[in-house]
């Protein structure tokens, strides 16, 4: 048997092949759309037929790559939906305006994370908010490194945690004197990391 997650029913062996198979092919639905004057690439989601009573979801992406995102309609089951579903939750499903940020013509979902901004300055601004959040990362880190080395610690282990369930996690802690091998790995055992080899030790 394989089991798709604690929350879902187990599947035998040629289910789990179809499925496989299914996300391999497509869907009959997948193509190219036309909407608000615009051609969108659209795809079935796999989540669609691969959960019993999940209902259409499609992903859609403009031709010019502004748009991207998803639109659903859950009580209508993929099995039965055609096209003419998948147009129509472009239509009524998207917004055609300008870009927030770009002022550029968009299409935007009033359901989605995307809001009233563009795939391509929705992306610029989450990867600039990643940068500052890393220039602050790196300073506290180093902060705590001077404060560590004055306290006799030679060298930080940058390490990620694998648990056995749940996300994984970055954690970093010091050593007086270069830590080998098994001193890391007795520490990410202490931590139940089901991976003992991702991490980078640093010299302070």
């Amino acid at each position: 048997m394989v089991k798709r997650n604690d929350n879902e029913p187990s599947m035998t062996r040629d289910e789990a092949a179809k499925h496989v198979a299914d996300l391999n092919k497509g869907h009959k639905l997948d193509g190219i759309y036309e909407a608000h004057g615009a051609k969108f690439a659209v795809s079935v989601s796999p989540c669609s037929w691969m959960y019993p009573g999940y209902g259409l979801q499609v992903q859609y992406r403009s031709e010019d790559g502004r748009a991207w995102g998803y639109l659903n309609n859950k009580p209508l089951d993929q099995k039965d939906a055609s096209c003419h579903d998948v147009l129509d939750l472009l239509t009524k499903g998207l917004t055609p305006g300008p870009c927030k940020k770009c002022k550029e013509r968009t299409f935007y979902n009033p359901n989605g994370n995307r809001k009233t901004y563009c795939e391509q300055c929705f992306v610029s601004m989450l990867e600039a908010r990643f940068a500052e959040e890393q220039e602050k990362e790196a300073a506290l880190i180093a902060a705590e490194d001077e404060n560590r080395k004055k306290e006799g610690y030679t060298h930080r282990v940058s390490a990620w945690i694998h648990p056995p369930r749940g996300d994984d996690y970055q954690v970093e802690f010091y050593f007086k004197g270069e830590p080998t091998k098994k001193d890391v790995e007795a520490v990410l055992r202490q931590e139940k990391s089901k991976r003992l080899d991702d991490y980078k030790v640093y010299t302070l």
